[in-house]
């Protein structure tokens, strides 16, 4: 179980360890002027101050606002606090993997994944950070919902439910954990339901609260320069079929 632990993580540092020399890229400059000039906390409640106009995800100048705290605008603690927070994701995973695998193919699975093209793109950006503590959270809520399953107990539901609404503030493209929990074959389908009620008040708290930061417009259009027309979302059903 150790060899699944480490071998991910060792790999992790001996591929990416030049990532700790990194200076600001792609978008850090717009997201350090953002924290700058606004904080870490107006992004979850001021929607005059929003992060962006179509995006709620006030977790990601929160993760890097507490680098800029402590550093300013030295880059090295957040290239740290990056590695550590991948390395902090393959732990996690791992503890997911084995519950349905064995040590070696959970090792072997996160093996490719750190070796592969999407991670040695995340692993290299800073503003990719808010996936993957977004994914932390998201494993980590599955985690707590499937001992809530095994245990029947309701406070692995709640924190199950907690750490769901975090992945969703991270990034909007965790709210479908959800209905991937509801697939985990379980035996107690009556506490299974009673699991879900927790996720269904997050959604409705996090589809108000996001609507209050984005109103309209910011639900559900694209970039301010690429508007969303009727034409558009008619084709969105083939557009997800060709997908």
């Amino acid at each position: 179980v150790l060899f699944s632990f480490l071998i991910p993580i060792i790999l992790l540092w001996f591929l990416y360890h030049p990532t700790l020399r990194n200076w600001w890229l792609m978008d850090d400059p717009c997201h350090l002027f953002y924290i700058s000039q606004n904080g870490i906390y107006p992004a979850f409640f001021d929607p005059a101050r929003g992060f962006s106009p179509i995006n709620f995800t006030p977790w990601e100048p929160l993760s890097l606002g507490i680098d800029y705290l402590v550093s300013g605008f030295n880059p090295l603690p957040f290239y740290w606090h990056h590695m550590l927070s991948l390395s902090v994701l393959l732990l996690c995973a791992n503890i997911v993997l084995l519950r349905f695998l064995s040590p070696f193919v959970a090792a072997l699975i996160l093996s490719l994944f750190v070796a592969s093209v999407p991670l040695c793109d995340a692993a290299n950006h800073l503003m990719t950070r808010h996936y993957i503590e977004g994914l932390i959270f998201a494993l980590i809520s599955i985690y707590l919902f499937m001992k809530a399953q095994e245990n029947d107990d309701k406070n692995f539901s709640y924190g199950s439910a907690l750490f769901y609404l975090l992945a969703c503030l991270a990034k909007e493209v965790y709210v479908p954990v959800i209905f991937i929990m509801m697939t985990f074959p379980q035996p107690m389908m009556k506490s299974r339901l009673k699991s879900i009620y927790p996720f269904l008040v997050v959604a409705v708290v996090y589809t108000f609260w996001r609507f209050y930061m984005l109103n309209s417009s910011g639900m559900i259009s694209a970039y301010p320069h690429i508007p969303v027309t009727g034409k558009d979302i008619l084709a969105l059903p083939l557009s997800i079929i060709k997908t």
